[in-house]
C-alpha cells in the first residue's frame, strides 16, 4: 500500500495572488505548478544545499558576502567531506525516496487526495473590519470649511490560517503548503489642488493593522520509506499613506496633523515529522515584509497652522516564525528546516519639494519604525544514517527617512513665524527587548552508525536611518532647529548542534551582524536660521548624551558536540559584527547656517561586538575540534561641516565613539587521537573623524570646538582542553585596537572665535599574560478626538 496527503492553503488579501513574487523557494506559481516539480526543489535547494542568504544584498549598504557558512557549501557536501565520503549512498538514498514527492504533486493538481490511510484538513478564515478589503481610502477633493476637519481611514485585518495532513501506509509521502500574499493599502489624503480651512484642527489620518497566526502541521508514518514536506510563506506589500496633494492650501486656527501609521503581527508555526526505515523530512517558512508607511505633504503644498505642524510615520513589525523537522528512521532518518525572515518596510514622513509652510508653533517631522523577527529552526534526524540540519535567516534591511525636502520653505513670508522646527528619524526596540532580530538554530543526529548535523543562525540588522534638510531650502524659527537621525539596534545569532553515533560530524555557525547606516545633514545651498539652537546629530546605540548602551550588541553564539565510537569532528564558528556608519554633516556647497546660541553638529556610535564558540569532540578512537570566534567593529563615525557660512554663540562638530569587542573560545577534544584548535579574535576598529572641509566662513561669539574621541574595549579568550593518547592542541587569542581617530580645521577657513580647540583623543592601555591579549579602554500622535480620548 502507498499513502499520499497534501493541504494546499493559497490566500490573498487586498489584491490578486502575485503568482511572479519572489519567496525563498522561488515564485509562488512555480511553488504550486506540479510541471516545474518546484516541491522538488523545496528538498534539493532549501533542505540539501540550503540556498543563499539574498536578502543580505537586499540594501545596499549590506556586504554582498555576509560570511561563509555551511549553507553557502551545501550542508550535505560538507559532512561528506567530513566523513570522507561515506555519505554517498545515503544520498543517493534520499534523492530516490525524494521521487515519491511526485505522488503528492500530482494529487494537488488533480481534483482529490488519492491512497490508503489518508487524512488531511486545509482550514483558512480571515476577518476584515473594513469597508474595503482591496484598500480602505478616504479623501477630501475641492474645498471644505469646518471647525474641525478630519480625513480618516482605518483597517484592521486578522488573518487565520491551519493547514494540516497526515498519511500512512507501506511507503508514504505527505506535504502542507499555506501560502499567502497581503496586499492591503490604506490611504487618507487630501487632492490636487484642495482648499481647507478649519477654525479649530485638521488631521489626515491612516492606520493599518494586521494580524496573522500561521499554522501548517503534517505527519508521515510508513513502514518501508516516508517523506515528508511542510512549506509556509507570508509575502506582504502593504501599507498605509496619508498625504497632503500637490499645490493643497490649508490653513487651520488649531493643530494641522498629517499620521500614517502601520502594525503588522505575524505568529507561524511549520511542523514536519515523520517515521519509517528511510525517513525524510523537510520544512520551510518565510516572511517578506516590503512594505511602506508614509505620510506626507507633496510639492507646491502650503501649510498654514494656528498650533502644531505634526508630519508622522510610524510602524511596527513583530514577525516570529517557529520551525521543526523531526525525523525517526531505523536505517535513514534526515530531518531539515530553513526559516528565513525579512523586514524591508520603508517608513518615511516627509514635506515634498518647494512646499511652504507658512505659520506654526512647532514643526514635527517625524518617522520611527520599530522591527522584531525572531526565527527558530530545530532539525533532527535518527536512524543508521543520521542527518539533522537547521538554516535561520533574520534580516532587517529596510528604510526609515524623515525630512524637508529640495526648495521647502519654513515661515519665510513676511510676518510669518515658526517657534521650532523638529526632524527626526528612528530606528527602536520593542517594547521588553534587547533585539531588532533574533536566530536561534538546533540540529541533532543520532545512530549507531554515521551521524551528521550542521546549525546555522545569520542575523543581518543592516537598515538605512536618515533625517535631513535637503538643499536649497530656506528655514527660520524663533528659537531652535533639531535634525536627529537615531539607531537602537541589536542582533542574535544563536546556533547549537548535537551528535551521537559510530561516527559523526558536527557543525554549529552563527553569525550577528549590526551594520546600520545612520545620516543626518543639511544639503547644498540651504539657509537655515534659529533663534536660540541649531543641532544636526546621528546617533547609533547611544543616548542624547553620547552614553554607550551597553545591553544593545551584535551577539552570535555557537556550541557544537559529538560522542563517537570510532571517530567524531566538531566545529564552531561564531562571528559578531557591530560595524555601524554613523554621519553627521552640512554638505559642500553654500549653506547658510545661523544660531542665536549653539550650533552643534554631533555623530556618536556606541558599537558592541560578541561572540563566543564552544566545540567538543569526545570519541573512543579519534577525536577532532575546531573552534572559532570573531568579534569586530570596523564601522566609521563621521561628523563635519563643509564650504558654509556659519554664525553663532558657540560651534561644536564632535565625533564619539564607543567600542566594545568580546570573543570567547572553548574547545574540548578526547579519544585514542585527539585535536583542537581554539582561536578566538577581538579587533575594535571604528574609525572616528571630525573636521571642516576648504574654504568656510565662520563667525563665533564664543568658543568653537572640534573633537573627535573614540573609547574603547577588546578582551579575547581562547581556552581549550585535550585528552587521549597522541593530542595535539592550538589556543590563541588576539585582541587589537587600532581605530583612526582623527580631528582637523581645513584649509582656507575663515574663522573668527574667541576660543578655537581641536582635540583628538583615545585612550589605550591593556595587559598580556600566557599568549591571550587584552586591551581595556576606561575613560506617534492621533488627531482631533481620537488624540483627545488617548
Amino acid at each position: 500500500m502507498a499513502g499520499t496527503t497534501g493541504g494546499v492553503a493559497v490566500w490573498t488579501i487586498g489584491a490578486d495572488l502575485d503568482w511572479t513574487a519572489e519567496t525563498p523557494a522561488g515564485r509562488v506559481g512555480e511553488a504550486l505548478t506540479f510541471e516545474d516539480g518546484s516541491i522538488e526543489g523545496f528538498i534539493d535547494h532549501h533542505l540539501f544545499a540550503a540556498g543563499e542568504a539574498k536578502a543580505a544584498a537586499r540594501s545596499g549598504e549590506a556586504p554582498e558576502d555576509i560570511g561563509s557558512s555551511f549553507a553557502d557549501l551545501g550542508f550535505v557536501n560538507v559532512v561528506d567531506f567530513l566523513l570522507g565520503g561515506y555519505l554517498e549512498g545515503p544520498v543517493d538514498a534520499i534523492i530516490a525516496v525524494r521521487d515519491m514527492v511526485l505522488m503528492v504533486l500530482q494529487s494537488l493538481a488533480g481534483s482529490g487526495l488519492v491512497g490508503d490511510d489518508v487524512q488531511e484538513r486545509s482550514d483558512a478564515k480571515a476577518g476584515v473590519a473594513s469597508a474595503a478589503p482591496t484598500g480602505t481610502i478616504a479623501g477630501l477633493s475641492g474645498q471644505a470649511v469646518g471647525r474641525e476637519v478630519v480625513v480618516a481611514a482605518y483597517e484592521d485585518v486578522r488573518y487565520n490560517q491551519l493547514v494540516v495532513g497526515a498519511s500512512t501506509g507501506a511507503v508514504t509521502a505527505g506535504a502542507a503548503v499555506g501560502i499567502n500574499t497581503l496586499h492591503n493599502t490604506t490611504v487618507a489624503y487630501v487632492d490636487t489642488d484642495a482648499v481647507i480651512r478649519a477654525t479649530d484642527a485638521f488631521c489626515v489620518d491612516s492606520r493599518l493593522t494586521q494580524t496573522q497566526k500561521l499554522k501548517v502541521i503534517t505527519g508521515t508514518l510508513g513502514f518501508f520509506g516516508s517523506l515528508g514536506g511542510a512549506v509556509v510563506g507570508l509575502t506582504d506589500t502593504g501599507g498605509s499613506y496619508a498625504d497632503i496633494g500637490v499645490g493643497a492650501q490649508i490653513i487651520s486656527l488649531g493643530d494641522v496633523q498629517v499620521a500614517a501609521d502601520t502594525i503588522n503581527t505575524t505568529d507561524m508555526l511549520a511542523v514536519n515529522a515523520g517515521t519509517s526505515m528511510g525517513a525524510v523530512n523537510g520544512t520551510v517558512a518565510w516572511v517578506e515584509d516590503s512594505g511602506e508607511t508614509a505620510a506626507a505633504i507633496a510639492s507646491n503644498a502650503e501649510i498654514t497652522a494656528g498650533g502644531d505642524l505634526i508630519v508622522s510615520a510610524g510602524s511596527y513589525s513583530a514577525r516570529t516564525a517557529d520551525a521543526y523537522a523531526p525525523s525517526v528512521g531505523a536505517f535513514l532518518g534526515l530531518g531539515a528546516v530553513w526559516v528565513e525572515l525579512t523586514d524591508a518596510r520603508s517608513t518615511s514622513a516627509m514635506v515634498r519639494s518647494d512646499a511652504a509652510i507658512w505659520e506654526a508653533d512647532t514643526v514635527m517631522i517625524q518617522a520611527s519604525h520599530t522591527p522584531y523577527l525572531a526565527a527558530y529552526a530545530g532539525g533532527a534526524g535518527t536512524g543508521a544514517a543520521a542527518v539533522g540540519a537547521a538554516v535561520g535567516r533574520a534580516n532587517v534591511v529596510g528604510v526609515v527617512e524623515a525630512g524637508l525636502d529640495k526648495g521647502v520653505q519654513v515661515a519665510r513670508l513676511e510676518g510669518s513665524t515658526v517657534d521650532n522646527l523638529f526632524i527626526r528619524a528612528q530606528l527602536q526596540v520593542a517594547s521588553g527587548k534587547d533585539v531588532s532580530a533574533e536566530v536561534v538554530t538546533d540540529s541533532a543526529a543520532a545512530s549507531p552508525l554515521i551521524a551528521g548535523s550542521g546549525s546555522d543562525a545569520v542575523t543581518l540588522v543592516a537598515p538605512r536611518i536618515s533625517a535631513y534638510v535637503a538643499g536649497d531650502a530656506d528655514v527660520q524659527t524663533r528659537d531652535n532647529v533639531d535634525v536627529a537621525a537615531v539607531s537602537y539596534a541589536g542582533a542574535r545569532a544563536i546556533s547549537r548542534g548535537l551528535n551521537i553515533a559510530g561516527l559523526s560530524a558536527g557543525l554549529a555557525f552563527s553569525e550577528a551582524i549590526l551594520q546600520p547606516r545612520v545620516e543626518a545633514f543639511v544639503g547644498y545651498g540651504t539657509t537655515i536660521s534659529a533663534g536660540k539652537d541649531m543641532t544636526i546629530a546621528a546617533r547609533h546605540n547611544t543616548d542624547a548624551a553620547g552614553r554607550f548602551l551597553d545591553y544593545l550588541q551584535a551577539y552570535a553564539k555557537s556550541a557544537a558536540a559529538t560522542v563517537s565510537l570510532a571517530a567524531g569532528g566538531t566545529g564552531a564558528d561564531a562571528d559578531a559584527d557591530a560595524s555601524a556608519i554613523v554621519e553627521a554633516y552640512v554638505a559642500d556647497t553654500g549653506a547658510v547656517l545661523k544660531a542665536g546660541e549653539v550650533l552643534t553638529v554631533q555623530a556618536a556610535s556606541g558599537n558592541k561586538a560578541y561572540a563566543e564558540a564552544d566545540g567538543q569532540a569526545y570519541s573512543t578512537g579519534l577525536g577532532v575540534g575546531a573552534v572559532f570566534a570573531d568579534a569586530l567593529t570596523s564601522g566609521r563615525t563621521t561628523a563635519y561641516v563643509d564650504a558654509v557660512q556659519v554664525q553663532a554663540g558657540a560651534f561644536g562638530i564632535e565625533a564619539k565613539t564607543q567600542d566594545h569587542t568580546e570573543a570567547l573560545t572553548k574547545s574540548g577534544a578526547g579519544g585514542i587521537a585527539a585535536g583542537s584548535g581554539s582561536i578566538a579574535t577581538a579587533v575594535a576598529a571604528t574609525d572616528t573623524i571630525a573636521y571642516t572641509g576648504n574654504s568656510m566662513n565662520a563667525i563665533i561669539d564664543g568658543d568653537f570646538d572640534i573633537t573627535a574621541e573614540h573609547q574603547a574595549q577588546a578582551t579575547a579568550d581562547a581556552l581549550g582542553a585535550i585528552a587521549g593518547g597522541a593530542t595535539v592542541g592550538v589556543s590563541s587569542a588576539v585582541a587589537r585596537i587600532r581605530p583612526l581617530v582623527r580631528a582637523n580645521l581645513g584649509m582656507y577657513n575663515n574663522i573668527t572665535a574667541d576660543n578655537l580647540a581641536i582635540t583628538a583623543l583615545t585612550k589605550p592601555g591593556g595587559e598580556s599574560y600566557g599568549g591571550d591579549v587584552r586591551y581595556q579602554h576606561y575613560g506617534i500622535l492621533r488627531c482631533g478626538r481620537e488624540r483627545a480620548r488617548r
